[in-house]
């Protein structure tokens, strides 16, 4: 029984170590949010990072494997592991005041902090895996099988850890909860594998206390606070956990020493006893190193690519990127284990160009779904040429053979369809990395290095899949779009098989490459079959008049589309970024409002710049223009209303995509020299720099939709910045889209049905009743949670909705209205005054009430109790039921 149990200790290290980066690196985008926003570079920073780490420790771990029995170092290494994932938190607390920071451009601030933050950590987390790899090679008569379990088990701990924190840890804990359980696991494998008593007893304490202090209700029974890490809570007995794992990594760092010394003496009883040290050190890898980084380049590079697809499809959230990575190495899993058991039969690294082959074809497959050449759905499809990728919007069940129905959660369907489209080609992918290993084992296994053959393979695909991370991320979706990347991917893995195989590699080498000159080359015969063949995207033309495209681009943060249409006041420009319509302007017409929303955005304001008079005349003092600050850019309607409106009005923006505001200027007629000032960034960082610069007397909140939710502009500590860049007198108003189904409605559509079915029995009513009740509970979560955190920095809060019956259980946008001062006054009878601006819903004219203390009081309800914080704030979790109503239109 022992010995099966030191059998597989290596494959179950690996799929632990693996599990807890993972977690790491999911909650990563979150706690450094608060000083660089959310977004693709954000992602693309907090990847490559991890992966820089994880490669200088595959380095480190190599060469210590190579120097130290493994079984003696992977203890101290989860020890100092430990340590360092606590440390995160400290060192996030304290990275804001990094000098120089505040001067940086934007994605250098983002590498800064996240490497701060990060890259300690994850090297020595990244030297566990080539330990554990040697203690399996060395115990292990097929070093190929060996090496691809352990890349196995690995990525499956990945998995296992992606989505345990993705779609369950996140909703149900704090980040820093998620922190300290990820600290206390590595200490408890630190106090398993230490060997010492010392040792084994301290990292059992320091779990014991990070596991206690990560239980909310145990927490609230102890009567003495703890410290607070920037707005993080620590808690006392975690605090004490923090604590002993400084002990704990000094300890580990002292079992390293002596494992070193120990090895160091007997590697030279060995020299003595055989008069030489070996004499296969030059053998060179650099072959294998150069196959090893392509094909961890081209992964890290479609991993990329997808979050970018993904995000244009169905929006930027926790649930796409889980999905991404998930099923990214969930492929990647699969093809090491593949990819271990083809290791066995292949002696030379020729061999392996069938695998590249393979892994071209199935990234170039990835444009057929994504998106279906005209002539195959005119063919095959009916001529719809829609997306697998957007399916998730309009499919909410999956039909199984038999006939029977599963209806599928919105994360589900998003999990399914990022499944089908890139699933086998990172299994493909995935195959490369253990054959590669495996030929290196072989090279130096003679010389004893093989801790430093594993660890030179790790690292260099590691390198590869930083490069492709930041060169993706940062320049290659920006400059070719996602599609011409994905075309260069194809080309370069078949330039790699045809480097290794024959003229039958070469052949398929044309195709990609031939497609690239299509996707590429600016004459008008190249675009025309491009677009035939879906591999380019239309060209715009802003000036248009016609019912066509009239802007196209992509950016590092959206797909951008500008669609213009015959208005009978002019030319209606609507603005689509990624899936969604965000924003609309009729050429020429400022004045002109057509979503509900923006009419009670509308009439606040005028009632606002009559209040704002009122109080100038009242003081004699000098008239001043009202102060508007936006975040968000969308098509700039609202901003050129207000400037229109009312001449004289400072209007900021806070627009995180210079590509937002580029197409306003090409197509939504945005005049270039316009007074609007907008500052490019993230939102967050706008309100934090500009704490004390500007007193605003409306702040507009227009960067939420209902897919994709910049939860870091949620948050109490947010709504506190805001709160300090508002007039006394301030307003802010925020547009949220959620569902709201008040208990009225859910019993009348309980009656509707009993009467519907016939159901008579009392037991089968109530049961009805409880079902309707349950799924109206299931909506309006994001609404609650928002405002119930609202008014713990605003105390009076109003919400508008835009449906004609309050609670009607319809996906709508609604107007939160908050404020320091009370606003009963200012917002009675909207509409209704002679001076106010007249609006029209249907024929009838539009007068806005807020909610009554009933609705407002249901509201709350469906928040669950929530309050969103920095360090808590589940959005995706809240918006799910009504991101799965989106295909309901």
């Amino acid at each position: 029984m022992m010995g099966l149990v030191i059998r597989l200790l290596p494959y179950l290290l690996s799929f632990l170590s693996s599990l807890c980066i993972m977690i790491l690196e999911l909650v990563a985008s979150r706690l450094v949010a608060t000083h660089v926003g959310a977004s693709l570079s954000v992602w693309t920073s907090v990847i490559g990072i991890m992966l820089g780490g994880i490669c200088l420790g595959n380095v480190l771990g190599g060469r210590l494997a190579d120097r130290v029995d493994p079984s003696k170092a992977v203890g101290p290494l989860y020890a100092l592991g430990a340590f360092l994932t606590l440390s995160c938190l400290w060192m996030n607390a304290v990275v804001g005041l990094t000098p120089g920071l505040e001067s940086m451009p934007w994605n250098l601030r983002t590498v800064v902090v996240v490497t701060l933050d990060f890259l300690i950590p994850a090297t020595v987390l990244g030297m566990i895996g080539p330990v554990v790899a040697k203690m399996a090679v060395e115990q292990s008569r097929k070093a190929g099988s060996a090496i691809g379990d352990v890349y196995f088990f690995g990525a499956v701990g990945s998995i296992v850890g992606t989505f345990l924190a993705g779609f369950i840890l996140m909703y149900l804990a704090p980040i820093s909860t998620i922190v300290t359980i990820v600290a206390a696991a590595l200490a408890l494998l630190a106090a398993a594998l230490i060997g010492t008593p010392i040792g084994t007893g301290v990292g059992l304490l320091t779990a014991a206390l990070l596991g206690l202090g990560s239980i909310a209700p145990l927490v609230r029974l102890i009567p003495v606070h703890g410290i607070t890490l920037g707005s993080i809570p620590i808690n006392p007995l975690a605090l004490g956990g923090h604590v002993l794992s400084v002990a704990l990594a000094i300890i580990g760092v002292r079992r390293l020493l002596e494992a070193r010394r120990a090895s160091a003496v007997e590697a030279a009883s060995d020299v003595i006893g055989t008069g030489h040290e070996g004499t296969a050190g030059k053998t060179s890898l650099a072959d294998l190193a150069v196959l090893s980084f392509v094909a961890s380049l081209a992964f890290m590079s479609l991993e990329m690519v997808a979050g970018r697809l993904v995000t244009r499809h169905l929006g930027s959230s926790i649930y796409g990127w889980t999905s991404i990575i998930g099923v990214l190495l969930g492929g990647l899993s699969l093809g090491n284990l593949l990819g271990g058991k083809i290791a066995d039969y292949i002696q030379r690294e020729k061999q392996a160009s069938w695998l590249f082959l393979v892994a071209s074809v199935l990234t170039l497959s990835i444009l057929l779904l994504e998106t279906p050449p005209q002539w195959a759905a005119k063919k095959w499809m009916d001529g719809d040429s829609k997306a697998i990728l957007s399916l998730p919007i309009s499919v909410s069940k999956l039909t199984l053979p038999g006939g029977a129905e599963v209806h599928l959660q919105w994360p589900a369907r998003v999990l399914l369809a990022v499944f089908a489209v890139f699933f086998l080609p990172s299994v493909a992918m995935g195959t490369v990395s253990p054959v590669v290993a495996k030929l290196a084992v072989e090279r130096l296994r003679g010389s004893k290095r093989t801790g430093t053959a594993i660890g030179q393979v790790y690292a260099w695909g590691m390198v590869g899949s930083i490069l492709g991370t930041f060169l993706t991320g940062f320049v290659l979706i920006d400059t070719m779009g996602s599609k011409g990347v994905l075309l260069v991917l194809a080309a370069a893995l078949a330039f790699a098989a045809t480097s290794l195989g024959s003229v039958w590699h070469a052949a398929w080498a044309g195709i990609p490459l031939g497609l690239c000159v299509i996707a590429f080359f600016p004459a008008p015969w190249f675009q025309k079959q491009g677009l035939q063949w879906g591999i380019r995207e239309e060209i715009g033309n802003p000036a248009t008049s016609e019912d066509a495209i009239a802007w196209i681009d992509e950016s590092d943060y959206y797909f951008i589309k500008v669609t213009n249409e015959p208005d009978a006041e002019g030319q209606k420009r609507t603005l689509v970024l990624d899936n969604l319509i965000h924003g609309y302007f009729i050429l020429g017409h400022p004045e002109r409002l057509d979503y509900d929303y923006e009419h009670i955005y509308a009439l606040v304001a005028h009632r606002q710049a009559q209040a704002k008079k009122k109080e100038n005349d009242a003081a004699k003092a000098k008239s001043t223009p009202l102060n508007n600050l936006f975040l968000g850019g969308g098509a700039y309607t609202f901003q050129r209303y207000m400037q229109h409106t009312y001449p004289g009005a400072e209007v900021d923006v806070a627009e995180i995509d210079p590509a937002v505001t580029r197409a306003n200027h090409m197509a939504l007629g945005l005049p270039e020299d316009t007074t609007i000032k907008t500052t490019w960034g993230d939102a967050r960082q706008f309100v934090e720099r500009n704490q004390n610069n500007k007193q605003y007397d409306l702040v507009f909140g227009d960067a939420f939709n209902d897919f994709s939710v910049p939860w870091h502009l949620t948050t109490k500590q947010f709504n506190d910045k805001i709160a300090k860049m508002m007039s006394p007198n301030g307003i802010y108003m925020i547009n949220i889209i959620d569902a709201y189904e008040s208990d009225e409605i859910s019993k009348e559509k309980a009656r509707t049905k009993i009467a519907k079915d016939e159901i008579t029995g009392a037991d089968a009513k109530a049961q009805v009743e409880r079902d309707e009740q349950k799924r109206a509970l299931g909506y309006g979560g994001f609404l609650g949670a928002w405002v119930k955190t609202a008014k713990l920095t605003f105390p009076h809060v109003y919400i508008f909705g835009t449906d004609n019956t309050p609670g009607s259980g319809l996906r709508e946008t609604f107007v939160v209205v908050a404020s320091k001062q009370p606003l009963d006054d200012l917002i009675k009878d909207l509409g209704s005054q002679d001076d106010d601006p007249k609006f029209f819903q249907s024929d009838q004219l539009f007068e806005p009430k807020p909610f009554g203390k009933e609705d407002q009081r249901q509201v709350e309800i469906r928040s669950r109790g929530i309050i969103l914080t920095d360090d808590y704030a589940p959005v995706e979790n809240l918006l799910a039921p009504v991101a799965a109503t989106r295909g309901d239109d």
